[in-house]
């Protein structure tokens, strides 16, 4: 649990991605550590809110290129880390209905958040940012499908959503607020400060009366999606054995330009 602090403020946990000096991007003992952290919270029962946000200057960064070029060099399949480290329960957290984090979660996003760290906030129920958070879906970045595009389409316009995904461009908290991403931008020092008062107007409310309320909307908000999930694993399946995939990674690491070629 290096990698993730789980902490409790009264009733409400707090789990903070910690590994600053890659910018909290996701690794395989980090993955294990906040699926554990999303257990303890759920089975905790004074624990009512949970807040998940990240040190240094990333919310979250996406997965370790390093370490998934370090796999592809070792011959590992690059779906891995999901398939053997990372449980459904950290995956889609508020997606399982009544065995899942049933409890209200808030996403403080103090910096970068981007792949995976960008499934991470959208999969929060309430999403406070600082104002020099950025926002980005980057896995065209990187020649693959990811799943916080599928997730953010649900959520927000077609067309920006859309963008974002074939852009691979980032956008500014103010822009997050402004199409709906995140609940409120306050100024760096006063994050996790606002997100706790949050927590605590929510802890007003009947602690089932909460759980319910969230499943309801969450069950009329979302669609069935399993073909949408389906065809994200045939698509990367593919796109994990591409030439450009493998160029990609290679490229994000050596910090130039890829030379793709359509294989």
């Amino acid at each position: 649990m290096e990698q993730v602090d789980y902490r409790k403020d009264g009733s409400v946990a707090i789990i903070t991605l910690n590994r600053p000096q890659k910018l909290n991007a996701l690794s395989p003992a980090m993955a294990r550590g906040l699926a554990q952290a999303w257990i303890d919270f759920q089975s905790d029962e004074e624990a009512r809110v949970a807040i998940l946000t990240g040190t240094g200057r990333a919310f979250c960064a996406g997965i370790d290129v390093r370490d998934r070029q370090e796999r592809a060099k070792a011959g590992v399949p690059g779906t891995a880390l999901f398939a053997h480290d990372l449980p459904d329960l950290y995956l889609r957290p508020h997606e399982w209905g009544l065995t899942g984090v049933t409890k209200p979660v808030i996403a403080a996003i103090n910096g970068l958040a981007t792949g995976i760290g960008f499934h991470l906030l959208i999969a929060a129920d309430l999403r406070v940012a600082a104002e020099e958070a950025t926002f980005g879906l980057a896995e065209v970045g990187v020649g693959l499908v990811g799943a916080e595009g599928r997730v953010a389409a649900q959520r927000l316009p077609l067309a920006v959503t859309m963008e974002m995904a074939l852009t691979g461009d980032f956008i500014t908290a103010q822009r997050a607020y402004e199409i709906g991403l995140v609940n409120r931008v306050v100024p760096r020092p006063r994050l996790l400060e606002e997100a706790l008062a949050l927590a605590q107007r929510l802890q007003r409310h009947a602690p089932k009366a909460l759980s319910y309320n969230k499943l309801a909307v969450l069950k009329a908000a979302r669609p069935p999606n399993e073909p949408a999930e389906l065809l994200t694993r045939v698509f990367n399946k593919e796109l994990f054995a591409s030439e450009d995939h493998r160029e990609a990674l290679a490229a994000f690491v050596e910090k130039r330009s890829p030379r793709f070629t359509g294989r």
